[in-house]
């Protein structure tokens, strides 16, 4: 009897203090993951279409700069509009290297990378005038 309630209080112990570190790790974990994006470069890939980079330093000793593309159908007036401009946006590609080439071709873009990739998507969706647009993506990755 005394057994079976010492081994219940000590469950309810373990199982209290296991949703206390699982909850703290998760909301120091959190928050938004472009809050320390700063712009990098921007530049037209075709008419009506942009290519910017926007690049985060916050990372300590082994977390390295991260490099994000993202594609929009405006350029706005100085490099901080460009940054909120992008902050909803989801990334194409992130990476620690640099895009040396994009170019249209027929309904996709082919994009030249030359460095380490952490995430990329085989399409890009901006909003232009409102109306979302999807673009294909081939890549070259050396």
């Amino acid at each position: 009897m005394r057994a079976s309630t010492v081994f219940r209080g000590a469950h309810a112990l373990v199982t209290i203090i296991l949703l206390v570190v699982v909850v703290g790790f998760v909301w120091m974990r959190g928050g938004d993951r472009k809050t320390g994006d700063e712009f990098l470069s921007a530049r037209q890939v075709q008419p009506g279409l942009w290519l910017y980079a926007t690049q985060n330093r916050t990372g300590n000793a082994t977390v390295p700069t991260v490099i994000r593309y993202d594609l929009s159908a405006r350029q706005p007036d100085n490099p901080n509009d460009a940054v909120k401009l992008l902050h909803d946006q989801w990334p194409f590609m992130e990476g620690t290297g640099e895009i040396t080439s994009i170019t249209s071709e027929h309904d996709y873009l082919r994009i030249s990378y030359r460095g380490r990739v952490y995430s990329l998507d085989p399409t890009a969706t901006w909003q232009d005038e409102g109306k979302p647009v999807t673009m294909r993506l081939a890549y070259d990755i050396q």
